[in-house]
């Protein structure tokens, strides 16, 4: 395996594995049998291989203490529900099918970006109920993912470094079909006003 397809695999089971123990801990729900068998299929993909030395260890580590947030179910549910499953499901496509990977990684891809749909999908059901009132859950998703932004934004550079060149994908391109891939969550899925999703990622993003 290249050392790009080393590092990719290495970060997507740090990244997986760490949101799954999240899950477990206070959104069970959500670490779905579809869920685990990607995270088997990542883990076994991975082969042991791992960041230490890469410019991608301080930047992924960052982004997940950002994901935690306060530790709540709430947290759990929109920053690593909502945000990260959404980024899961369009890293997953880009990279699967970037041409760039051997036909079973690239499987491995697609059943790892269904399997982020389908836990994005139950996080927006059970944001709803947590935040039973529209606004409290406007609030909630703008105060808590502001971090999670700025630090997605950081690793982004990392990102650059590590695999523009030998995947032919650059960080811009996926934060363009993230956010095309997000805003219709939360309009649709979460019932916010788009304009104020639009004014929201804006600010986040350029912070």
């Amino acid at each position: 395996m290249s050392e790009a397809r080393t590092r990719l695999w290495a970060m997507l089971d740090r990244v997986e594995s760490h949101t799954a123990a999240r899950y477990a801990a206070v959104a069970p729900e959500l670490v779905t049998a579809h869920k685990r068998a990607a995270l088997d299929a990542i883990h076994g993909t991975a082969s042991g291989g791992g960041l230490a030395g890469s410019p991608l260890e301080s930047a992924v580590d960052a982004l997940l203490d950002a994901a935690v947030g306060d530790g709540s179910r709430g947290d759990a549910l929109l920053l690593q529900g909502v945000v990260l499953e959404h980024l899961g499901v369009t890293l997953y496509r880009c990279v699967g099918e970037s041409g760039h990977l051997p036909a079973d990684e690239a499987r491995v891809a697609a059943l790892a970006g269904e399997a982020s749909g389908e836990v994005a999908a139950k996080a927006l059901a059970e944001a709803c109920s947590w935040y039973a009132d529209p606004s409290d859950r406007f609030a909630a998703f703008t105060g808590r993912t502001d971090q999670l932004f700025v630090h997605l934004d950081a690793l982004g550079e990392a990102l650059d470094a590590e695999f523009a060149g030998p995947f032919g994908i650059g960080f811009a391109d996926v934060m363009g079909e993230f956010v095309a891939d997000l805003l219709p969550a939360c309009t649709d899925g979460l019932g916010f006003e788009r304009r104020k999703v639009i004014a929201h990622l804006t600010s986040a993003l350029m912070a």
